[in-house]
Order: C-alpha cells, then sequence, then structure tokens
C-alpha cells in the first residue's frame, strides 16, 4: 500500500481530500485507480505532472514500480523541457512566539494561501509537506531542536523564478512583513544549490548545507539567493 499525496491545485479533483492509500503495482495502475475515484484527474496527472517516488523525481515514469509503503507525490512539471537542474532551497526563521500565539495568528491564517501561489507560480517545481499535505512549517528536521524554529524547502526551475515568487507575488507583502513574526538573526537562514533534476534531497541534508554555509561560506555545496552560483546547464 503506497501512500498518494496531492498538491494543492491537484485538490478541487479530489473534493480537498490531500492523500489516500492506494495498492497499485506501477504508475500507470496507479493513476487508473484514481481516476476510479476521483473522474477527471488522469489528464492533469498524465499530462502537467511528475511523479516523486520516496523522493525521487522519476522521468517517464508510467512503468515505474511502486514499492509497498512508498511516499508518492505528484509534483508540478517544469514547463519549457531541457534542463537537467533545478533550484533548491531550504529556509529557516525563529518565531517570536509560539505558531498557536495570537501574535502569529496572520501569519498561521495565510499559510495555505501563500502555498497555493508558489504551486501556480511560473517555474514552481516542488514544495515540502507534511504527511497530510500541510505546509514544511509544522515538520521538525533532523539536528534542528528548537521548536520556535520553522522551515521551508522548496524546488523551482531557476533563481528568476523563485525571485519573482519571493518579491513580486504575493508572497512578497507578507516577506515585507515577516520580522512582524521573526527574529532577525546574525547567522544565513537560507541556502540555495543546484540539484539534479531527477531528485529531491532529504531536508536533513538541506539543513546541513545551511550548517556548511554558515561554517564555511558559499560553495557548489550551498550559496546566498542574492549571490547565485551559475547552473551547471549554463557551464
Amino acid at each position: 500500500m503506497a501512500r498518494i499525496h496531492f498538491s494543492t491545485p491537484l485538490r478541487r479533483f479530489t473534493g480537498g481530500v490531500a492523500e489516500v492509500e492506494i495498492d497499485a503495482p506501477t504508475v500507470k495502475a496507479l493513476i487508473a485507480e484514481l481516476d476510479r475515484r476521483f473522474p477527471g484527474i488522469a489528464e492533469p496527472l498524465d499530462k502537467g505532472t511528475a511523479v516523486a517516488i520516496d523522493g525521487e523525481i522519476i522521468a517517464h515514469a508510467t512503468y515505474e514500480p511502486i514499492p509497498d509503503g512508498a511516499e508518492v507525490h505528484f509534483v508540478s512539471a517544469p514547463s519549457g523541457g531541457g534542463l537537467e537542474f533545478h533550484l533548491a532551497q531550504f529556509n529557516l526563521a525563529r518565531l517570536r512566539q509560539p505558531l498557536d500565539h495570537e501574535a502569529t495568528a496572520e501569519f498561521v491564517s495565510v499559510l495555505d494561501p501563500v502555498n497555493a501561489i508558489a504551486e501556480a507560480s511560473p517555474g514552481f517545481i516542488w514544495r515540502l509537506q507534511d504527511d497530510e499535505g500541510n505546509s514544511s512549517t509544522y515538520i521538525s528536521v533532523p539536528g534542528l531542536d528548537d521548536p520556535m524554529v520553522i522551515v521551508n524547502y522548496t524546488i523551482w526551475r531557476d533563481v528568476e523564478s523563485l525571485r519573482h515568487y519571493v518579491y513580486k507575488s504575493g508572497h512578497g507583502n507578507y516577506f515585507r512583513r515577516r520580522r512582524e513574526w521573526f527574529e532577525p538573526s546574525d547567522e544565513a537562514t537560507m541556502v540555495c544549490w543546484w540539484t539534479p533534476a531527477d531528485a529531491v534531497a532529504d531536508v536533513g541534508d538541506a539543513y546541513k548545507r545551511l550548517v556548511r554555509l554558515r561554517e564555511h561560506g558559499p560553495s557548489d555545496d550551498g550559496w546566498h539567493f542574492n549571490h547565485p552560483y551559475p547552473s551547471p546547464d549554463e557551464i
């Protein structure tokens, strides 16, 4: 039995269901079963998404076997094609007050709308979610023991796609107000790197990249968003 996760855009086909458990031998059989349960979902799954099985994005996944107990995500497929590397970013922030505090209520209330903006943005590929399809805000990270620290981990087609989302989309309005909810930091809070298009690094590995950036400075392993390294596709 595999656990299937649906991104926000796909939930309009599922009636809001974020995940289901299905026993299917291959991705093709899985899509057929999903279309039986949620009529009409097969077309966007076939044409507008990629498949990630246990964190690995798989190209040409139609006949890919699905192991028992696998975590399967249908993620937005990159437009334009041809790229072997995508931009990954991981960031964290320390809350001024807990998530259930009234001072943080507005931030919590816009998590789903802002994540929906990300998923609808040009160049979006993938974002970290918990088992119920909720924001990565609620995910614990190995090696990160502070309950007041929350994380965000996404993958994008390129730097410009992420920059547009951060500063020019509806996300930007809340980004400019971040000091209302988060403490300032003298350390780097965000790390970027180029990741192979067919892979998603574990969130624990993403956090380690940020630690290495803090301790050793920028490198191919991780660099600052405002000082990007060139993509291997450009070299």
